[in-house]
Parts: structure tokens; sequence; C-alpha cells
């Protein structure tokens, strides 16, 4: 609960997260699922097998934890980590709700 409280006063943020590796479907589905439990805005694209964009508006800490989950995750560790691209943008208020575009 004192999370949530925190969260409504924190700074707020948008990232873009360009992943450059070749997901299997399970994983991709497994990641959908991970980014959704932290409860933040925004859209994941598939743009091709190999590139999907992620981008998301949030608290800027929630963004942080998300990012270092990204890092972590089975199907982006080792040579598929360094593929990831993270960009800070200005806070925009763009979203509501997450979405996930094939």
């Amino acid at each position: 609960m004192l999370s949530i409280i925190a969260d409504v006063f924190a700074e707020k943020a948008r990232v873009r997260i360009v992943v450059r590796a070749v997901l299997a479907p399970n994983a991709l589905l497994s990641l959908q699922s991970q980014i959704r439990t932290f409860n933040v805005s925004g859209c994941l694209r598939v743009v091709s097998a190999s590139h999907i964009e992620i981008e998301l508006e949030s608290a800027r800490t929630r963004l942080e934890r998300l990012i270092n989950f990204c890092r972590r995750h089975p199907s982006l560790t080792g040579s598929a980590s360094k593929a990831l691209e993270i960009t800070w943008l200005p806070y925009q208020r763009k979203f509501r709700g997450f979405r996930v575009s094939l």
C-alpha cells in the first residue's frame, strides 16, 4: 500500500526499450506477462522477429526496476542482453493501460 502512495508522488518518466534479439513465442508471452505485473502504462510492439519496441510510462523508480528485470530475463541474458537499447524520455501521459501490438 505504501509503495502505491509513494508512486503517486514519485517523479514520472517515460522509457523506450528496444530489444534486438530473437525471442521464442513463449518467451515473448512471459515478457508481456511480467511487464503487466509492474502496473505501468504503455505498449509493446513487435516490429519483426528480432526487433521489439517497448514504450512505458510510470514512476521512474518503477521503470528502473522493470529495466533491471529485462536485463535479467532468461530470454534476454547473455549476448541478447547487450541488445537492449534504453532511452529515457519526458513524461507525456501518452498511455492509458498496457497494450500489445503484433
